[in-house]
């Protein structure tokens, strides 16, 4: 009775096992993918680029740097994940598993990327002397991070601050009454430039040495007389004498001068004006992205083009510089079509800046 409890146990045992290995027959575990250079699309998202490593696979899942999985059950022959609902500018690491009926493969390398950072949206000018010109942008989040940095160019000497950490810079060392155009554009921590923003302005007018007009009161002060012999039966007495002077300014020479300063302003700027109405309108397309402030014949470009529309720029002024009329005239444009300019960039209200949607629409319909 032994024997035969031992034979069936024994029986049972192989036929469990033989069931077991068949169910498995020609299935393997499968092999752990690779990635290659993740690609930042936006400042919330990142594609995770994929290299698929087996042919068994049922699927693929993404991991965070907490071994959290971000992404569950992507189907099999994926080339990347597109994960979104990140923050700007900021550094993510990944790795991912593939998976089949046998279970999860190894994990693959890990890799980071940082999100981009938004396109700068102005350029402000924030002092103007005679000799230098401080201009400053809006900051972004996380400019201590890696690369991450801003870029400031005089664009018309071609000088620059170099990538630093802060938002605002200051250019020495300039000519007086001089127009200049800036730029500035912004990096993410990985070193991924962005789009820039330009502005134009010109240092203030050169400084006048005013003359102070003076009186002078004098005194005299009679030291004791020397006698000095002409000759031998002459002499002459002679008082020596000393003055001091004393400066008084004239009210009316400074009031005078400061008259012609303004004047001098005045026509520096009509003549600027001028220049700019000399240059021609482009229309092969605008090229940098434009604010409130802004001076050159890109912007005379920008108002002609939106002058053809009067129910969107009714002044038609062209000028060459972007005021009131033409952030009114930009805001208008941009409610036209907000779902091309405002909408890619989470806006439901217009504001007045020429950045890349703007500009990108606009070379659509106007630029030759």
């Amino acid at each position: 009775m032994k024997k035969i409890i031992l034979f069936v146990s024994f029986l049972l045992i192989f036929i469990v096992s033989g069931f077991s290995f068949v169910s498995a027959e020609g299935q393997d575990v499968v092999n752990a993918p690779a990635f290659s250079t993740p690609t930042p699309l936006s400042i919330s998202s990142i594609r995770w680029n994929l290299l698929d490593n087996s042919t068994n696979e049922t699927g693929f899942r993404l991991f965070n740097n907490q071994d959290n999985a971000v992404i569950l059950d992507s189907p099999t022959g994926i080339t990347y994940f597109d994960e979104t609902g990140l923050a700007e500018n900021t550094q993510y690491t990944r790795y991912a598993k593939a998976y089949n009926d046998l279970g999860e493969s190894a994990t693959s390398s890990k890799v980071s990327a940082y999100t981009l950072v938004n396109d700068p949206a102005s350029l402000t000018i924030t002092n103007v002397a005679s000799t230098s010109i401080a201009i400053s942008a809006p900051a972004f989040s996380n400019i201590a991070s890696g690369g991450s940095g801003y870029y400031f160019i005089n664009v018309t000497q071609n000088i620059h601050s170099g990538w630093t950490k802060s938002n605002s810079w200051q250019n020495n060392n300039l000519p007086c009454a001089t127009f200049y155009n800036y730029s500035v554009k912004y990096r993410n921590g990985d070193g991924v430039e962005t789009n820039p923003f330009f502005v134009s302005t010109s240092t203030a007018s050169c400084k006048i040495e005013t003359p102070l007009a003076t009186t002078t009161a004098s005194t005299s002060t009679s030291s004791a007389q020397a006698t000095t012999t002409v000759s031998a039966t002459t002499t002459q007495n002679i008082a020596t004498t000393t003055s001091t002077s004393t400066p008084v300014t004239s009210t009316s020479t400074i009031a005078y001068l400061q008259a012609e300063v303004d004047r001098i302003k005045a026509l520096i700027q009509t003549l600027i004006a001028q220049l700019l109405a000399m240059q021609p309108v482009k229309t092969n397309g605008l090229t940098m992205n434009m604010g409130f402030g802004a001076r050159g014949y890109e912007i005379k470009t920008l108002q002609f083009w939106l002058s053809q529309d009067k129910t969107i720029y009714p002044e038609s002024k062209v000028t060459g510089y972007f005021g009131q009329l033409t952030v009114g005239a930009v805001k208008r444009f941009q409610t036209k079509y907000a779902s091309e300019v405002l909408a890619p960039r989470g806006l439901t209200a217009p504001d007045g800046i020429v950045e890349t949607h703007t500009r990108i629409k606009l070379n659509s319909l106007f630029a030759k």
